[in-house]
């Protein structure tokens, strides 16, 4: 949805000034505290504080693979237990991972002029993400529609591409 989300239980770093965690705290308490999505996502909510601070969040998985590794840590048995990937329901990872976006989106734009934590800068890469969110809900809408309204006799690579971009 236009933002890299870090997956904290591989490995997050980021210099941790005072000023961050302060920042950190405030807009966990004004735009995360209370959503039980946001709970259960918080890499999600973490990777927008990132994405709104202008910090870029970097994927090292191929620098892994090169190494000749899938992971740079050893999974233990705990890290099944409970895992958010087995959830069910509305706490499904999917559905938590849209939940918390759409709720975080609608939380910081009304509350934009207000985004101390990022200045005017914040501001503008919200609205430039809610614009991308917008396109690219429109053109989901559209793909689906075709597809749903027989597509199969068009020819099949069209077919294809579409579900590809749908993914």
């Amino acid at each position: 949805r236009g933002i890299m989300v870090p997956q904290g239980a591989d490995i997050v770093a980021l210099p941790l000034e005072f000023s961050t965690l302060r920042s950190l705290q405030d807009f966990h308490r004004r735009f995360v505290l209370g959503d039980s999505a946001a709970f259960l996502v918080d890499d999600l909510w973490c990777a927008m504080f990132y994405f709104l601070r202008g910090k870029e969040v970097r994927s090292f998985r191929e620098d892994v693979i090169a190494r000749g590794l899938e992971t740079i840590y050893t999974r233990t048995a705990n890290a099944s237990v409970e895992a958010l990937m087995d959830l069910e329901g509305t706490a499904r990872r999917d559905r938590a991972m849209l939940q918390c976006f759409q709720g975080l989106l609608h939380r910081l734009l009304a509350a934009s002029d207000g985004l101390a934590f990022g200045g005017e800068m914040a501001v503008m890469r919200l609205r430039r993400l809610a614009q991308e969110v917008h396109q690219a809900d429109r053109r989901i809408d559209e793909l689906s529609r075709w597809l749903s309204q027989g597509a199969a006799s068009c020819d099949s690579r069209l077919v294809h591409q579409a579900e590809q971009e749908l993914g």
